[in-house]
């Protein structure tokens, strides 16, 4: 009996070495970013610069079924900003748990227009009203390909304790009708404090990159109880 228990010990040592090992390393980008914001008469005056800084963590490593995990952590000015774990299943798609990083679903398509730096409302006193969102904490995502159209989908339980339901969002694309162009719709059903004050929003958009140069329209349509 002793020596069969040294024996699992032993195994037990072992597999946590292997699983260890398995995790391998992390990658690490940064960015800095410098800002000057113009101002008139009617604000707030203040030193117009402002800097801002971003690190990512990020790792990946295959299963001994050919799956493949994925993991992205974002930091913005030192404190945490995104986190993101996801499993490639090939052919089946890829299923994804994120926090903070709207990553599936209608937050990936808030904004698709081309630009040089954030969304196009960055940088302004505040964001625009009309912005598709929902819920990015702790949220579960599905992705895959089906016949050349792109499937999105976003689920997140019971947002927030105020929230009476779950928020739902899915988005379909489509980069093979016409060479250059992207076509995207998508779909979120975003819940209120009761059953019957939720919102409903749409938005439709197209991409166009002909050589260095890419051109975009896109509308969204907020439906709101109120």
């Amino acid at each position: 009996m002793t020596n069969i228990k040294k024996i699992g010990l032993t195994a037990l040592a072992g597999s946590l070495v292997a699983t260890s090992a398995f995790a391998g390393a992390l990658d690490v980008t940064g960015t800095a970013k410098i800002t000057y914001v113009s101002q008139d008469e009617t604000e707030v005056t203040g030193n117009p610069y402002s800097m801002s800084q971003g690190i990512g963590f990020s790792g990946s490593g295959e299963l001994d079924n050919g799956m493949t995990i994925n993991y992205g952590y974002t930091m913005s000015d030192a404190a945490f900003s995104s986190s993101t774990l996801k499993l490639d299943m090939g052919d089946m798609g890829t299923l994804s748990y994120s926090d903070g990083a709207g990553s599936t679903g209608i937050s990936a398509y808030d904004d698709k227009m081309p630009t040089a730096g954030e969304e196009v409302w960055d940088d302004l006193d505040g964001q625009a009203n009309g912005i598709a969102t929902m819920s990015t904490h702790n949220t579960l995502g599905y992705t895959n390909t089906f016949a050349g159209i792109g499937v999105s989908v976003a689920y997140n339980k019971d947002a927030g304790a105020s929230t009476e339901g779950s928020s739902k969002s899915f988005a379909l694309t489509s980069g093979s009708i016409i060479d250059g162009a992207e076509i995207g719709f998508a779909h979120a059903d975003i819940p209120g404090s009761t059953n019957n004050n939720g919102e409903d929003q749409d938005t439709v958009y197209v991409t166009y990159t002909a050589g260095s140069v890419t051109m975009g329209g896109q509308i969204t349509k907020l439906d709101k109880s109120a």
